[in-house]
Parts: structure tokens; C-alpha cells; sequence
């Protein structure tokens, strides 16, 4: 049931999360509303975890839509991967002054690789919004990757008393 009381405290979080994304601290909203930075806190927690609520459902639902497109472009690309590879009839009727001639010419296909193209494209789609691809592994190399650990703390020592023992390198 909505009370004055409930009604104000939906008021104050509209209030107090509009404040909070512009960067108020929590003593700043509880001083402008008049409340107690406690509550101010448990406030944001209530809203932190409604949007959580929000925009998980929302996100669920986004991935859903966009795995049904994939789902029926898939179908697409495989219909048309198998009409390809139908048998082509071709008729032709050539004419004459005196006569006319018709000729039907069949030929087997091989069907069309861009179809099976669309198919993988899909199954790439469907793997990234579902997160199934494995997490690819990265190697970084800086300069400091083969220096030994006493060279390292003499570097970051010299780099920290604000002397360079090398000199840049000019390009």
C-alpha cells in the first residue's frame, strides 16, 4: 500500500540517486534532505541493488532478442545454403521463321559457400553474446620484463629520487 510515508521515502530515493551520480557525497545528500548519512547509506544500497535488478533482467532480455535474430538468420542462411545446392533446370525455346525449339539443360550445384559463411558468422554471434569462447591469453612485454630484480630496484630508486641513470633515446 502506498503511504505518505512510503511515497516520501521513493521520493528520497529519486533524490538521492540523482545526487549520487553527480558526485555528492553521502553527507551532502543527508544534509540536503535532512536524513541522517546512515540512512543515506542504506538508501543507496536499496537503489544500488535495484538497478543491479534492473539492468540484469534488462541485459537478460537484450541477449535473448538478439540470440532469436541469430537464430532466425541461421535458419536463413541454411535455407538458402540447401536451395543452392539443388539441381538447376534452365529452359530455353529458340525460334525460327518456320519453327520453334525448346531445350531444358539440368545442372548438379554444388551449393554456395557463402551461405555456410552466414552460418558460421552465426554460431560466432551466438558463442559471443553467450560467453562461451574461451578467454583468449595476452602477453605483455614492457622494458622493464628482463631486468633482473636488484636492476629493477635500482631503476624504480633512481626514478624515485628523480634522476634517470639513461638517457632517453632520441628518434
Amino acid at each position: 500500500m502506498l503511504t505518505p510515508a512510503v511515497l516520501q521515502r521513493e521520493a528520497h530515493y529519486v533524490e538521492c540517486a540523482s545526487r549520487y551520480l553527480k558526485g555528492e557525497s553521502q553527507a551532502a545528500i543527508a544534509a540536503a534532505l535532512g536524513l541522517e548519512q546512515s540512512t543515506i547509506s542504506r538508501y543507496l544500497k536499496t537503489i544500488r541493488g535495484r538497478w543491479a535488478e534492473r539492468y540484469t533482467a534488462d541485459f537478460q532480455s537484450m541477449v535473448a532478442e538478439e540470440l532469436a535474430r541469430v537464430d532466425t538468420l541461421e535458419r536463413e542462411y541454411w535455407t538458402a545454403w540447401e536451395r543452392s545446392c539443388n539441381e538447376r533446370t534452365t529452359q530455353a525455346i529458340e525460334s525460327t521463321e518456320s519453327k520453334s525449339r525448346k531445350s531444358v539443360r539440368k545442372e548438379n550445384r554444388d551449393g554456395d559457400p557463402s551461405f555456410l559463411a552466414g552460418v558460421q558468422w552465426c554460431i560466432t554471434q551466438r558463442c559471443k553474446l553467450l560467453g562461451l569462447n574461451a578467454p583468449e591469453k595476452r602477453e605483455y612485454k614492457h622494458e622493464f620484463a628482463d631486468m633482473s630484480d636488484s636492476d629493477l630496484i635500482e631503476r624504480a630508486a633512481s626514478l624515485l629520487a628523480g634522476v634517470v641513470t639513461e638517457e632517453p633515446a632520441s628518434e
